[in-house]
């Protein structure tokens, strides 16, 4: 799966919580970095301070669903939400279904968690455990892939479907470092 290369513009809060947001394919918006468990059994939020201003590569997670469709164009896109678009709510994303896995922690092998770790460190491991079981779908953006979590939604997805949704929350998982 190839990630979705993107710019960390500002790494920060939003009511408590932690806020990055990321530019990609010139489009600016925010997602949510809440608490993930690592390999060690450690809770950590997945974005260090010192990747502020830096070019990575980013999985992300669109969670909580609140509407999924077919859509016959195969144009893919990010559009911020209108609201609050560095937020991490009611971003609208577009893109082609890549493939659906019934075991999401099969795709994160490699998915570092690098906040409270020196610039460098290439930090933990995301705990897979955590992610064992649950179902999702990887979305071809264009500019990369993300994953959509099919949990939250009633409706199936097929490989090579063009779908349109909006998400609750888009979420960081972690980094792929070199």
């Amino acid at each position: 799966m190839e990630l979705i290369n993107a710019h960390i513009d500002t790494v920060g809060s939003k009511n408590g919580q932690r806020r990055i947001i990321i530019s990609a394919d010139g489009t600016k918006f925010g997602v949510f970095d809440g608490y993930k468990q690592t390999k060690s059994g450690a809770l950590q939020v997945a974005t260090a301070d010192w990747l502020e201003e830096s070019d990575v590569e980013v999985l992300l997670m669109a969670t909580m669903a609140t509407d999924l469709m077919p859509v016959e164009s195969e144009n893919r896109s990010i559009v911020p939400s209108t609201d609050d678009p560095t937020g991490w709510q009611d971003h609208v994303f577009q893109g082609t279904v890549e493939a659906v896995v019934d075991d999401t922690a099969t795709l994160l092998e490699n998915i570092q968690l690098v906040d409270g770790f020196e610039q460098g460190d290439r930090g933990q491991e995301i705990d897979l455990a955590s992610f064992k079981d649950q179902s999702s779908a990887i979305i071809s953006l264009g500019c990369g892939s993300m994953l959509l979590d099919l949990s939250d939604t009633d409706r199936a997805v097929t490989v090579d479907e063009s779908v349109r949704f909006v998400t609750s929350r888009t979420d960081v998982l972690g980094y792929r470092l070199s």
